[in-house]
């Protein structure tokens, strides 16, 4: 999970900060961004968004965005820059015993597909 902003103004939002004391973060995990940035002891304005979060600096929504990312390749695409690591997050397959043993074919077949995105 990372902090972004638009390539470019990350000196504009860090002087928007100093002199209004806030900026606008949008997120579809306010409760990270909540957390983070009280223990930064920053004061922000989280604007919870669905969808496609990296469009919100590109249209004046927020100043920076915070989401997960993988590649970079997102932010790339629509200009954005990554400004701060918040967290590393990873992804994890779980299956009852029971289960795993009924199921074993179709559940490796699961694990391949997932492997084959990686």
């Amino acid at each position: 999970i990372i902090v972004a902003t638009l390539k470019g103004c990350e000196q504009l939002v860090k002087k928007k900060y100093e002199h209004f004391g806030s900026i606008k973060i949008a997120t579809k995990y306010p409760n990270i961004a909540k957390k983070y940035f009280d223990s930064k002891g920053m004061q922000v304005e989280i604007i919870k968004l669905y969808g496609s979060i990296e469009l919100a600096p590109v249209l004046g929504v927020s100043d920076e965005i915070l989401d997960i990312t993988a590649t970079g390749k997102t932010l790339k695409e629509n200009n954005l820059v990554e400004m701060e690591n918040v967290m590393v997050s990873t992804t994890r397959f779980i299956s009852n015993i029971v289960s795993y043993r009924y199921k074993f074919e179709m559940i490796n077949e699961i694990i391949k597909r997932i492997r084959g995105t990686l």
